[in-house]
Parts: structure tokens; C-alpha cells; sequence
């Protein structure tokens, strides 16, 4: 009898368990547990068997529903930039995609493309519609942050007929070649103030100059100018979601005024003689004459005279049409002293020799 009765409850606890497991992929587990039944020893007098079999079967179903897929994928991803998305441990699709903020090349698949619009929190999920219910979905969080941005800024320059290229305006038949401009030998700074150095990498490559600093506050870059010509700067920015963006930036590098000073000098410069220096150049179209700061002129040519000997030091700021300037020295030695006084000390006649 007692046999019976064990068998009977045998045949509920197998009744049971197949209804669970039903026509699933999970028969061979049903097979697995039986199995096990039919070696235990089932006696109803033998509290310690059937909690053993009860322990047995609540293990045995938990890991038949347990569930352990996941998505991998960057979890911090710049705006603008596209990230792919890959099921881990699915159990066997199809796959179905989505996401809230995110553009998808596709929403099936193991594997999905997500572009990246706006910035914000996001979420990409994946729907198994193979998983048992409650566990068919899983999601991946991320943060999208600002793009870097390797944007440098430079002094404005004015269009000048010295330059080899040109600005680009609107209504133009054709593309212009633009680079930026600087004088040469001149010290330039440029700025960028999308740079972020708690969270951002900058690195710089010049030619045509020298890097003078590049580790300042605010990331800016400065560079001694070489000789006129052509130059270039490279700007590349990593952010710390491992987005990177590269610019490089042409710079022309403009002529200096060249300026030749000559004087009207042809002996020994007195106290109060008046001297006029001329400057002469091909591209200087600006002046500015002065001595010991006092202005004496704006013109190529300025004249000058003192009321002390000594020597003094003329200097000349010529400017080009591009605003390339130079500065030019001129030293004159002015001698203390002055002519003979001749007074006249009575009336005379014509032919008649007179001492003085």
C-alpha cells in the first residue's frame, strides 16, 4: 500500500512538472529531473526524502527560468557620433530594438547601430521574443554629452592686396581657397572655448612657427611666427567618451613692411636745423614718426629739429594694408652749437669796405 501511494504522488509530482514545462525546449530538463525520480528512494514514512525532492524541483525550475542576457555597448557616447549594440546570452531572438532618443539602421538582429542626435540620458533596448514572459526585455543605459569641437579662433584680419588667398562672400562663381593670416615673426594666440580640460585632451601640431605654450587655462594655443609663407595648424580634441575631432587650419604667413630711411643730411646737424628724413617702400601705406614719444608726422616723410645737442633716437612705425607692421630707427647727432652774430654797427655806401 505504502508503495502505491508513493507512486501516486510520484505520478502528480511528473503530471506537474510536465504541465509546467509543457512543449518547451525545456523537455530535456523534465527528462533530467524524472530521471532523478525515479533513482530516489520515495518513501512516505522518510520526511527527509521528499524534502529533498521538493528542494530538488524548486532548484531545478529556477534555473530553468532564470534569465541572464544583456546587452554590450558604450554606456557614455558623444552626440552626433553612432555606437553599435550587441545581445549577450539571448536565447535565440528574434531580436526586436528600440530606443528613445536614439536613431536605429535597424531594429532586429543581434547586433544594431545606434546614431546619436541629442544629448541627455538615453536607453537602447532589446525585446527577446524567444525569452519566457517577464523577462523578454532588457536595457542598456547610457549618457550622450557634447561632441568635442576643435574650433580655434584668430585675430581678423582685413583684406589686403598682399594676400595670396581670399575670404570667402557670397554671389562668387567659384570656391576660394581661404587660410587665415598672421604677420611674420609676430607672437599669435588662439583660443578655444569649447575645450573642457577636466574632461578633454588637446593636442596641437604647427609648421611654419614655433610653439611657444599650449597648457594654459583656458587651452589656447601660442605660437611664434616664422617667415613669410605658408603654415599650418592641426587641432585634435578627445573628449571623455573617447570622441574625437581633428581640424587643421591653413595659415598664410604676410610680408612685414620693408622700409629704407634716408635723411637730407649733408654736413654737421646744429641746434635748431631743420632735418627731413623720407621713408621709402614698396609695401609700407602707413606712418608713424616720433622721438622719445613725441609724434612728429604721419606722412612718408616728416622733418624734424632740436633745440639741444645730442644724440637722438627717430623712430618710424610703418604698417602694410594687411596691418603687418615694423619698426625703424634713425639716430641723429645734433651739435650744440650756433653760427656767428653779426651786427651792424653803422651805415655804408655802396663799394665802400667796412670792419666788422
Amino acid at each position: 500500500m505504502a508503495d502505491r501511494h508513493n507512486l501516486k504522488r510520484f505520478s502528480r509530482t511528473h503530471a506537474t512538472l510536465s504541465c509546467y514545462l509543457g512543449y518547451t525546449k525545456y523537455s530535456h530538463v523534465e527528462s533530467k529531473v524524472i530521471l532523478v525520480l525515479d533513482n530516489l528512494s520515495i518513501n512516505n514514512n522518510n520526511p527527509i526524502s521528499m524534502n529533498l525532492i521538493s528542494a530538488f524541483l524548486v532548484l531545478s525550475l529556477f534555473a530553468i527560468t532564470s534569465y541572464s542576457q544583456s546587452i554590450d555597448g558604450s554606456t557614455l557616447v558623444c552626440a552626433t557620433s553612432c555606437n553599435d549594440n550587441t545581445i549577450v546570452d539571448g536565447e535565440g531572438g528574434p531580436y526586436l530594438w528600440s530606443s528613445d532618443i536614439g536613431l536605429l539602421d535597424d531594429n532586429k538582429g543581434e547586433v544594431v547601430t545606434v546614431c546619436w542626435e541629442s544629448i541627455g540620458n538615453a536607453e537602447v533596448s532589446v525585446l527577446d521574443l524567444s525569452g519566457d514572459s517577464g523577462s523578454q526585455r532588457t536595457t542598456l543605459f547610457i549618457e550622450v554629452v557634447s561632441p568635442p569641437r576643435a574650433d580655434l579662433y584668430f585675430l581678423e584680419f582685413p583684406i589686403c592686396s598682399e594676400k595670396d588667398t581670399l575670404r570667402e562672400y557670397p554671389n562668387t562663381d567659384f570656391a576660394i581657397f581661404y587660410c587665415e593670416t598672421v604677420c611674420a615673426g609676430s607672437i599669435g594666440q588662439y583660443g578655444n572655448s569649447n575645450i573642457q580640460l577636466d574632461s578633454s585632451y588637446v593636442t596641437y601640431e604647427v609648421t611654419g612657427g614655433d610653439i611657444i605654450s599650449d597648457a594654459n587655462e583656458r587651452g589656447d594655443l601660442t605660437v611664434q611666427c616664422g617667415d613669410e609663407g605658408f603654415g599650418n595648424i592641426t587641432v585634435e580634441v578627445t573628449d571623455i567618451a573617447d570622441c574625437t575631432d581633428t581640424k587643421s587650419y591653413c595659415i598664410e604667413i604676410l610680408d612685414n613692411p620693408d622700409v629704407t630711411i634716408v635723411a637730407d643730411l649733408t654736413g654737421t646737424v646744429c641746434t635748431g636745423q631743420d632735418v627731413t628724413l623720407q621713408a621709402e617702400s614698396d609695401n609700407a601705406v602707413s606712418f608713424y614718426w616720433s622721438v622719445e614719444d613725441e609724434f612728429y608726422g604721419s606722412n612718408s616723410s616728416a622733418i624734424f629739429a632740436f633745440d639741444s645737442g645730442g644724440t637722438y633716437r627717430i623712430e618710424l612705425i610703418a604698417n602694410t594694408d594687411c596691418m603687418c607692421a615694423g619698426t625703424f630707427f634713425y639716430n641723429i647727432e645734433v651739435t650744440d652749437r650756433q653760427g656767428p652774430q653779426i651786427d651792424c654797427i653803422s651805415t655804408t655806401h655802396v663799394n665802400e669796405a667796412q670792419i666788422y
